[in-house]
């Protein structure tokens, strides 16, 4: 099962706002959300149509999850 992880906010500020280490810790986060969601679309099944594949991820679970 698909845990999302506690700190996987993503932050609404330009990248240009934010410090360096805040820039990374930001891509961090999107990924770690990013895949979560891979998983809890079951795309890490072989079996899946879109296994290996990230693309419609955050639309398909836009306005689902807190992000």
């Amino acid at each position: 099962m698909a845990v999302l992880h506690p700190h996987a906010v993503v932050a609404f500020l330009s990248m240009a706002e934010l410090q360096a280490w805040q820039a990374v810790v930001h891509e961090d986060d999107k990924q770690e959300y990013l895949d979560w969601l891979y998983q809890l679309d079951g795309r890490d099944q072989k079996s899946h149509a879109l296994h290996g594949l990230y693309t419609g991820l955050a639309i398909k679970y836009k306005g689902i999850f807190a992000v």
